[in-house]
Parts: structure tokens; C-alpha cells; sequence
């Protein structure tokens, strides 16, 4: 009421600032604990409450409430102990969703007793979800408890090579005569949201505009067209009745194919594996996940993405990365330093004249579909069209000289540089989209059809002949290792010039996984999304050496990035880019949004004189809703106000 105090109840102590596992006075709860207890011990898991299987809105459809995340949230900060049990069997749960799994753990971290830290201590080694993973192995290491490390993962088996394809000297990408060729046939409409595909560049073709669905392109089935002509038999290698399929890739010797599929009666995507004989049909991954982009290592082993996190929606900018097979030296091959190229080819005169291109929503970059090519560059699908990258990180060359009047999807290169794709002409009239296979000859622009059915989509084709596979390189991750560091030879060795004259701190902001969601509403519907953006949270600040080097030890496997601050703690440069260090790996860089062909000069960093600085979590760090509504950029002045007005280190807040 206004004009009145309102007073603290008698049994209850004000708390101290809360966040996770932070240090706080004790809460004095007498009977509150009991009752929160018995109502989560009787509260169904959201599981039970079924789900919509309605394609493209099930997730939007969601009936399961999330209020037993505020009842283990208070159960940990009430110090629970004796209902530690009860918290556990609720993270343990595979009827609970992650918001209440993440919930679960934050709880036990609160209440932080030897069961509750024994039971962190398996969820750090052993739980399905690295969300999950990370509170536990925090929770430890704030307590001086070394976690227990190790990835729950287990690598599904792959193909054998025989000695005969191992000692062909057949080269890695795929030669230019082959006999028969494996591809996806599906609608030529694709399955897109209502109303977001419209706002996107619709033409491109190359991956579906959805809230819950990461596959690049959804197709019926798996087909082989033998041989490779027009006029040629088309025989279907699956038969699924329902459900969809995307991401065909073929082992080493051309014997075994791995692909996504997501069945009709589940909500994820996962990975299965069969034999082109179309025998030895079997599903390799499972879980409340999505897995997704798989392809063969050179030793045998499948990489692919796990993604925990959903409603990506259309509003993602896409760059190219790659790494080595251990997930150790992380680059970036291509993207940041050319946006204004993609601006300008939105919006300039050279633009698809289609009316479709909406950087505002799409990001500008929208780099998708890499694959290698001969020479070492790399081919990716853009708003251009098909595109060559490299060799160096800035320069491109767009290759579909008809891109304002012809989508192009799915590329795959041969060996004599002419590559493989799905294409269409571009119409107004979406029934009359028409995805056909054909080869394109970057150097003169040449199409010839391979293959087309007017009554389907056909793409992703892939061509059926055994390769020789790359090295094997070996790990260097050190499994029982719980933090990497990054080394900076100087941040004054940079681009931006108040970075040289006013840099003075240097800090770390790790970007949280986002595991909640918050309740909108389209008209009188109501339908759930995530707009929320990134949380994040500060995990140090410390002054730069002399010369402007700094050396930090964080977390190993957290989306970071880097801010450089003057002396008032105004950030002055901000990274726009995530980057990591996986377990034991030291990561260098020159300097800060410093030419990127750049090589360091000079005697080794001071910052090395005295070891990295801990930037390891300890409990009680600043943590803030990391949304600002920028598209590609983000001046200094705003992250400073998102950082400052969205802090969400209360409770509920």
C-alpha cells in the first residue's frame, strides 16, 4: 500500500543478494520448509501432461506449467536437507523438463550439505544435460571440491575401412564419375512457420524457418538414382511412412549412410545409420534433444551437434567456424569482418529482386551448408547464392551468376571442382517451386540436370564411391581438467583507436545456456517463446598489464567473450563473437578487432610473468539478461544499459 512500510515477517530473516550457489545469511524458515516439500512430492512431472504433435507448433502448444521450478528453487534456498532425496529423484527425472532439471541442481548447489554435494558430484560426470553439468561442476569448485570430469557421451561406433579403399589414395571429397548417387526427395513447399518464412529470403531454399526444428531441410526419404542421369531408375532406400529425414552423409567406403530423422510421433531429431544395401537400419542417438549434422570422423567415429537449446527461430546470424576433431582450436574462418559486404548486397543495386531479403530478421550473415573444395576454399550457401570462402577469412567470391533468379541449395564439391546442388527457378508462385538435382561449373556458370521430379523436392544429393579419409589427428584434451586459458598478446593492438588510449581492464562474460521460458501472446493465443536473449554472467575483472596483455584462466566448455573497459569500467571494445576453451587448452590472440591476418611482434606478454588470473566461478557473480535489440552490432553505450538495467541476481527478479 502506498505511504505505508510494509514490514518483515517474524519468522523470516532478510537474505543477502542471492545468485546460484553465492555465499548468504541463513534463511529462518520454521514451517515452510514441510509444506513446499509435500507439494512437490504430489506435483506431477510435465511429462505427464503430454504434449502437442502437431508439426511446427508443439512446442508452441506446450500444456506443461514450469511451477515446480519455484518450489526447488525455495527448497534450496531454505536449506532443505532433509528433502535432499526428493530434489534428487526430480534431477534424475527424464519425465522433467530442463528448466526443472537445471532447477533441481541450482538447489542442491544452495543447500550444498555432503548428500547434496555427493549427488553433484555424479550429475557433473554423468548428467544428460551440460546445462545441468555446469551448475554441478561450479558448485564444486567453489567449495575447493576438484569435479569429476569426463563426457557422458559415448562415441557411436562407425565403419571399418578396408585395406583396399585405405591404400587406394582415393582423395577425400568426391571424385567426378561416379555410378550412382544417393539423395532426399520432399516437398518442394517448405514446412515453415506461418509468417516467419514470409519475412525471411524465402528463395534460398536452404533450411526451414521453424521454432523446433534444426535440420536444414526435412525430406520424406532416402533415394539412389542409378545411374546418374535424367531418364535413370530411382529406387527408395527408406520407406518410413511418417516422420521426416535430412542430413544424409556417407561413410569412408561408401557402404553405410548416417542421417537425421525425426519421427512423427516424437518431438527431436535424432541420428540413424543403416547400409546402402538398405539393410542394418538402427537409431544411434536418443534422449530430449535434438541431434543433429552428423558426419564421419577419419577414424571411424560420427560427430554431430547436440542442441539443448530451442525457438532459434529465424533471428541467428550464421558464421563459419571450424575446429579440430576434440573440439581444440576453435577458429573463425569467415564472417565478422564482412558484414557490410552482405549489407550492401542486401540492399544495393545488385539485391534479388524478389523482395525477401530481411537482414533485421535473418542477421546479415547467413553463411550455411559449408563443404570443402579442392583448392582448400570452402563452398557455402548465402543470400548470394552459392558462395566460395577464402583462402583467406575476407574474401569470397559469389558463384551463381543467376542468383536473383534462381535459388540454389545443398552443394557438394567433386574433385575436378565442379560441384553438385539442388536448384530452382524463382516464381512467385510458391506451388512452382521445383527442386531438381543438377552440376554446376563455378568457373563458366554451366548447368546441366542431373535429375529432376516436378512432383518433388530432390536435394542433398551425395555421390555413391568410397573416399580416402584424412588424417587421424590425435586429442590433446586433458579429460580431468576443469578449466582452459586464454592468453591476449595485447589488446592495444587493435583497430579501434580509444582501445590503444583508454584500455584499462579486461572482462570475461560467460553467456549462460538459456533454460526457461516466458509466456507471449499472438492475438488471444497464447504460445510460448524465448525473446529473453542470452543470460550471462561476469565471471572476472582484472587491470591489463603495461602492455596491455592480459592471461586468465576460466571455465574449460562455456560460450565467453571478452570486453575491454577504461578506468570508469565503460566498455570501450566488446567481442561479438562466443569463443571457448575446451579442458587443459591455452588459447592466444594478438589483440582486440585486430586485423585478422595479423601476426604478434615483439618479446613474450607481460601478463605471462605472473600466471593466468582465476577466472573460475566462486559464487555471487553479477548476472544479467544479455539482450539488447541490435542486429550485427552492439555499441558500447548499449551493452552498458542492457548489463546494468537487466540484472537479475535477485531472485525472481
Amino acid at each position: 500500500m502506498i505511504g505505508r512500510r510494509r514490514s518483515t515477517p517474524r519468522n523470516w530473516e532478510m537474505p543477502q543478494r542471492t545468485s546460484g550457489f553465492a555465499p548468504r545469511k541463513r534463511w529462518v524458515s520454521c514451517g515452510l520448509i514441510a509444506p513446499l516439500a509435500e507439494t512437490l512430492a504430489a506435483a506431477k512431472a510435465e511429462a505427464d501432461y503430454g504434449w502437442s504433435q502437431t508439426w511446427k507448433d508443439e512446442e508452441f502448444a506446450d500444456p506443461c506449467p514450469r511451477w515446480r521450478e519455484a518450489l526447488l528453487r525455495a527448497l534450496g534456498l531454505l536449506k532443505a536437507t532433509p528433502h535432499v532425496g526428493l530434489i534428487a529423484k526430480v534431477l534424475d527425472d527424464e519425465g522433467s523438463v530442463l528448466e526443472v532439471r537445471h532447477a533441481a541442481a541450482e538447489a542442491l548447489a544452495d543447500i550444498g550439505n555432503p548428500e547434496a554435494l555427493a549427488v553433484l558430484q555424479r550429475a557433473a560426470m554423468t548428467h544428460p544435460f551440460g546445462t545441468v553439468r555446469q551448475v554441478a561442476r561450479d558448485a564444486l569448485l567453489a567449495r575447493s571440491i576438484e569435479p569429476a570430469m569426463g563426457d557422458h557421451v559415448t562415441a557411436v561406433s562407425g565403419t571399418t575401412l578396408p585395406p583396399q579403399v585405405e591404400a587406394a589414395g582415393i582423395p577425400c571429397i568426391f571424385g567426378p564419375n561416379f555410378n550412382a548417387l544417393l539423395f532426399i526427395k520432399g516437398n518442394n513447399d517448405l514446412p515453415n512457420t506461418p509468417q516467419t518464412v514470409e519475412q525471411a529470403d524465402r528463395w534460398r531454399q536452404t533450411y526451414v524457418v521453424t521454432d523446433e526444428g534444426p535440420s536444414y531441410r526435412p525430406g520424406d526419404n532416402l533415394y539412389v538414382l542409378s545411374p546418374p542421369r535424367p531418364d535413370a531408375t530411382v529406387t527408395p532406400l527408406t520407406r518410413f511412412t511418417d516422420g521426416w529425414v535430412g542430413e544424409p552423409e556417407l561413410s569412408w567406403d561408401a557402404k553405410q549412410v548416417i542421417f537425421t530423422r525425426r519421427e512423427k510421433d516424437s518431438l527431436w531429431w535424432h541420428i540413424w545409420r543403416m547400409n546402402l544395401d538398405g539393410t542394418g537400419l538402427q537409431q544411434l542417438t536418443h534422449g530430449p534433444y535434438h541431434h543433429v549434422g552428423p558426419a564421419f570422423l577419419p577414424d571411424g567415429r560420427i560427430v554431430f551437434s547436440r542442441l539443448e537449446v530451442f525457438y532459434s527461430r529465424n533471428k541467428t546470424e550464421l558464421t563459419l567456424h571450424a575446429a579440430f576433431p576434440d573440439g581444440t582450436h576453435n577458429v573463425v574462418l569467415y564472417g565478422p569482418e564482412r558484414r557490410r559486404f552482405w549489407r550492401e548486397l542486401d540492399h544495393g543495386p545488385n539485391a534479388p529482386d524478389d523482395g525477401q531479403e530481411a537482414p533485421l530478421t535473418h542477421r546479415v550473415l547467413r553463411v550455411t551448408q559449408p563443404q570443402p573444395m579442392p583448392d582448400g576454399r570452402i563452398v557455402v550457401s548465402t543470400q548470394g547464392g552459392l558462395t566460395l570462402i577464402g583462402p583467406r577469412r575476407d574474401t569470397e567470391q559469389l558463384i551463381s551468376p543467376d542468383f536473383k533468379t534462381r535459388a540454389y541449395t545443398t552443394p557438394v564439391p567433386l574433385s575436378d571442382g565442379t560441384l553438385l546442388c539442388a536448384t530452382t527457378l524463382k516464381t512467385p508462385d510458391r506451388t512452382k517451386v521445383d527442386l531438381g538435382l543438377y552440376r554446376l561449373d563455378p568457373r563458366t556458370g554451366k548447368l546441366d540436370l542431373i535429375y529432376n521430379d516436378p512432383a518433388t523436392a530432390d536435394y542433398e544429393p551425395r555421390p555413391i564411391m568410397p573416399r580416402r579419409p584424412p588424417p587421424t589427428l590425435p586429442s590433446t584434451v586433458k579429460p580431468d581438467a576443469f578449466s582452459g586459458r586464454f592468453l591476449c598478446a595485447s589488446v592495444f593492438n587493435s583497430q579501434e583507436k580509444e582501445v590503444a588510449e583508454r584500455g584499462r581492464l579486461v572482462r570475461l562474460v560467460e553467456g549462460v545456456p538459456v533454460v526457461g521460458r516466458h509466456e507471449t501472446h499472438t492475438g488471444s493465443e497464447p504460445v510460448w517463446k524465448n525473446h529473453g536473449g542470452t543470460f550471462a554472467r561476469v565471471l572476472g575483472t582484472a587491470p591489463l598489464a603495461p602492455d596491455g596483455s592480459f592471461f586468465v584462466e576460466l571455465p574449460a566448455d562455456r560460450l565467453v567473450h571478452l570486453q575491454v573497459l577504461d578506468s570508469d569500467r565503460r566498455v570501450i571494445n566488446n567481442q561479438l563473437t562466443w569463443i571457448y576453451a575446451r579442458p587443459g587448452e591455452t588459447k592466444s590472440c594478438v589483440g582486440c578487432h585486430v586485423d585478422p591476418h595479423a601476426t604478434a611482434r615483439g618479446g613474450p606478454p607481460l601478463a605471462l610473468r605472473g600466471g593466468p588470473l582465476s577466472f573460475l566461478p566462486k559464487g555471487g557473480e553479477f548476472s544479467y539478461r544479455a539482450k539488447a535489440w541490435f542486429k550485427g552490432s552492439l555499441p558500447p553505450e548499449i551493452e552498458e544499459r542492457t548489463r546494468t538495467v537487466h540484472a537479475v541476481n535477485l531472485l525472481a527478479r
